[in-house]
């Protein structure tokens, strides 16, 4: 089964202009690591296959090659959706 950093990547290479792909759902600042104790010390673990995508669509964003948005479903969770952009990229939108 692939990864979501491997569905992302695979949509950014072949997904058409306009096409969207929701890489996460949930909080992703939240879903990105998780919580756990060593005795008094509280440790921020990452969870590495939430983090990859969460840091490759930034990535992408930032080289003009995706637009990132998010869609409210209910309290607290969302879709967190990248959109290839039409015609210019990204960066030529003046989102990057």
């Amino acid at each position: 089964m692939a990864t979501p950093a491997q569905v992302f990547q695979q949509w950014l290479d072949l997904g058409e202009p306009g096409s969207a792909l929701i890489y996460h759902t949930g909080n992703l600042a939240a879903d990105r690591v998780v919580m756990a104790r060593d005795g008094a010390t509280t440790l921020f673990l990452p969870v590495p296959e939430i983090d990859e995508v969460g840091k490759m669509a930034l990535s992408a964003a930032e080289r003009g090659e995706c637009l990132l948005v998010q869609r409210g479903k209910e309290q607290g969770v969302y879709e967190y959706i990248a959109i290839k952009p039409k015609g210019a990229t990204a960066e030529g939108m003046g989102h990057g």
